[in-house]
């Protein structure tokens, strides 16, 4: 979606919402478990990955998804809550026994639930990656949004990417020059999506005019939630998921943008099948928000327009 500067240093411009960027800093191992059982006691996941029983009620709220890994064929994608004391949410890859084969990931708070999962190849190395996504749940799904990549090794085993941080290699532009209005006047199809993208028509037109705000201390956009994944069902998409306005606040003592941008990155070239050549050459910066990851901002030079990237939109 684009948008232009206006008065007073305001800025009217376009944001293109598009496919999903990787974009990555520092790389974690994800240790390997080869026989750790995913409850103390009896644990096991149910029959066709759909449960997990325990005798000893350390392990609670299971949810199990049978998905299929190309090197590891058809496994239980499962997340549970353990320690009643400080409760911590963990997502695990599983075998039939409720061994544990892979640890991805673990938030602490009853409220953090996985809002959706991805399996597939977000490098195009060839090899499924897992994308997990989480979100927290007071009553209904909040805007919030932290996106957990975890992309598959040659050797075997998988490897974090983390969703944010900044790269040593580059320097670095204000964000607080882009703190401003905006308005949505296109949106760009990836050319990797089936015909019509992920969006309807209705949608699209539903986007377009919508303002869009920066600022130190809350951020507005509006957003389309449809692409689905492993998780599908339940209450994820029980709601009206055609264009949403998310408002995010910052904490006390924080801005809601970082303080930084990182420069000189570029995002994969489905953005430039989406946008054109001319300006995905311009890119030179990211603003990201912290609490919702899933929509990413690049900054192009000469211009005061921006690009919004959105994960769940598909544009």
């Amino acid at each position: 979606m684009i948008w232009k500067r206006g008065r007073r240093g305001r800025k009217m411009c376009s944001v293109f919402g598009l496919v999903s960027v990787l974009l990555f800093s520092v790389a974690i191992r994800v240790a390997f478990f080869p026989l750790c059982a995913l409850a103390v006691g009896e644990g096991s996941a149910g029959e066709n990955g759909l449960g997990c029983e325990d005798s000893n009620g350390d392990v609670r709220d299971v949810i199990s998804t049978r998905i299929t890994i190309d090197s590891l064929g058809e496994i239980n994608l499962v997340s549970f809550y353990h320690n009643d004391l400080h409760p911590v949410l963990e997502v695990v890859l599983t075998d039939d026994r409720g061994h544990i084969l892979y640890e991805l990931c673990a938030m602490n708070g009853l409220e953090i639930k996985v809002f959706d999962v991805f399996v597939e190849d977000m490098n195009n190395d060839g090899r499924d990656d897992v994308k997990v996504i989480l979100g927290t749940y007071e009553g209904g799904w909040t805007q919030y949004r932290l996106v957990w990549n975890f992309y598959q090794l040659e050797e075997g085993g998988f490897e974090r990417v983390m969703g944010s941080g900044t790269s040593k290699e580059h320097g670095f532009l204000s964000p607080y020059g882009y703190i401003g209005c905006y308005r949505i006047t296109e949106v760009c199809t990836g050319q990797d999506l089936p015909a019509g993208g992920l969006m309807t028509e209705q949608e699209k037109e539903m986007m377009l005019g919508n303002i869009v705000i920066l600022d130190k201390g809350f951020m507005i956009f509006y957003d389309c939630e449809k692409k689905q994944g492993v998780r599908k069902g339940g209450d994820v998409f029980c709601g009206n998921y055609m264009v949403q306005r998310f408002v995010l606040g910052a904490g006390k003592g924080c801005t809601i943008i970082p303080d930084c941008v990182l420069n000189g990155t570029k995002p994969d070239c489905a953005m430039k099948q989406a946008v054109g050549k001319e300006r995905y050459e311009r890119i030179n910066g990211r603003i990201e928000n912290v609490d919702n990851r899933t929509v990413q901002w690049y900054t192009m030079e000469g211009t005061d327009s921006l690009i919004m990237s959105s994960y769940l939109s598909g544009h």
